[in-house]
C-alpha cells in the first residue's frame, strides 16, 4: 500500500506554464509512481483577485485535511505555513532567494512583516527545505529542474539563429537582449535571425523597437508554444540569450542545455550552479556592457562544437527522474521516522 501525499500549490500542474509549475508537472510521475497522490489547489471559483491572498485564506480553511496524509509537499509559502504547523511530515521547495512582497505593486510593501513572519516560521518548521533557485540558508537542499522532454539535440550543421524564450516582462530585460542582437556584425545577423518565443505585456513596446532597430527581417516574435514544440524550436537554434535581473534558477536553461544549445545569462539566482563561463556559455554580471554580450557571442560561435558539447553534458543533472528520487527518499524516510 502506498504512502499518501498532499502535494499543495496554487494550481494543477497542467494549468499554466514556467517557473516552480514546471518543476511540478516534471516531477509529477515519478511521484506517482511511489505514493498515493492528491492534490490541494485554488478552486476556480476563487481564481480572482490576489492569488496569494485567496490560496492563503483557502488551505487555513482546510488545514486540518493535512492530517489525512503522511506527508505534504509545498511549492508556495501560502500553504507551507499552515503545513508546517499541522504536525505532519512536510517538505517546502521555493524557486529562489526573492521576496514575493519586495517587488511589483506599492500595496505589496505592507505585507512585508506578515511575509517575514511566514518566511520564517516555514524556514525554522519545515522537515526538510529545498530551493530550486540560489539557497537562503546553507542548509536548505539544492533541487535542481527537473527536466522531461524526448527531443534529441540536433547535428551542429541544421542549428541557426539565436533565441529566448520566456515571458515577455521587464524582469527579462528582452529589449536590452534586441539591443545587443542590433550590435552584432552583419554577416552574424544574416546567418542567425533572432527568435524570442514566448508572450507578456512588453510585446508591442519590443515588436516597436525592432522596427525603429530596422531588425524586422531578422527578429521574429514566435509567440508562446506548448512545451514539446518549444523545445523542437530551440534545438534547431545555436545559442541561449538571456538578460534577467532576477530568477531561480531559469527552466529555459535547463531546456537548452538538454538539446545541446549553450546560453549566455546575467549572474542572477543559481544560474551559476551550472553555467560555467567559457565552458557552456558565459556569464555576465547584472549590469553588463552591450559589448561585453556581443563579444561573448561571438567566442561561442566561433568554437560552437566545444559549447555545445559542454552545454549537452551540463543537463545530466536535470534529469527528472534522478532529481526526483531524492525527493522521493527524503519523503519516505521522513514518513517511517514519524511511524516510530
Amino acid at each position: 500500500m502506498k504512502y499518501k501525499l498532499l502535494i499543495c500549490h496554487h494550481y494543477m500542474p497542467t494549468e499554466k506554464a514556467g517557473g516552480i509549475t514546471s518543476v511540478m508537472r516534471n516531477m509529477e510521475p515519478y511521484l506517482k509512481d511511489a505514493f498515493d497522490v492528491t492534490y490541494m489547489t485554488l478552486p476556480k471559483s476563487w481564481q480572482h483577485g490576489s492569488t496569494r491572498a485567496a490560496y492563503f485564506l483557502y488551505v487555513w480553511l482546510h488545514r486540518k485535511e493535512f492530517k489525512k496524509y503522511d506527508a505534504v509537499l509545498s511549492h508556495v509559502p501560502e500553504s507551507s505555513y499552515w503545513m508546517v504547523k499541522s504536525g505532519v511530515p512536510c517538505i517546502h521547495v521555493y524557486h529562489g532567494d526573492g521576496h514575493p512582497m519586495r517587488g511589483g505593486a506599492w500595496i505589496k510593501k505592507l505585507f512585508i512583516p506578515l511575509y517575514d513572519h511566514i518566511l520564517n516560521t516555514i524556514n525554522t518548521r519545515a522537515s526538510i527545505v529545498y530551493c530550486v533557485g540560489k539557497k537562503r540558508k546553507p542548509a536548505d537542499k539544492k533541487l535542481y529542474n527537473p527536466l522531461i522532454q524526448n527531443v534529441k539535440p540536433l547535428p551542429l550543421e541544421k542549428r541557426k539563429g539565436l533565441v529566448f524564450t520566456g515571458r515577455l516582462v521587464d524582469l527579462k530585460r528582452v529589449n536590452r537582449l534586441i539591443d545587443i542582437y542590433s550590435k552584432l556584425p552583419e554577416e552574424i545577423r544574416k546567418d542567425n535571425p533572432f527568435y524570442i518565443i514566448g508572450d507578456g505585456y512588453d510585446r508591442p513596446m519590443l515588436e516597436n523597437q525592432v522596427l525603429d532597430l530596422g531588425l524586422d527581417e531578422q527578429v521574429e516574435f514566435v509567440g508562446s508554444l506548448p512545451n514539446s514544440e518549444m523545445m523542437k524550436a530551440v534545438s534547431d537554434k545555436r545559442l541561449l540569450l538571456m538578460a534577467s535581473t532576477t530568477e531561480g534558477f531559469p527552466t529555459s536553461i535547463a531546456e537548452a542545455f538538454s538539446v545541446g544549445v549553450p546560453a549566455i545569462s546575467t549572474d542572477v539566482g543559481s544560474v551559476t550552479s551550472v553555467l560555467t563561463d567559457n565552458v557552456n556559455g558565459f556569464i555576465l554580471p547584472k549590469e553588463f556592457n552591450d559589448d561585453d554580450y556581443v563579444k561573448d557571442i561571438e567566442i561561442v560561435l566561433k568554437n560552437y562544437d566545444r559549447f555545445a558539447q559542454a552545454a549537452l553534458e551540463s543537463s545530466k543533472v536535470f534529469n527528472a527522474e534522478r532529481v526526483t528520487k531524492g525527493v522521493i527518499n527524503d519523503l519516505i524516510k521522513l514518513i517511517e521516522e514519524n511511524a516510530w
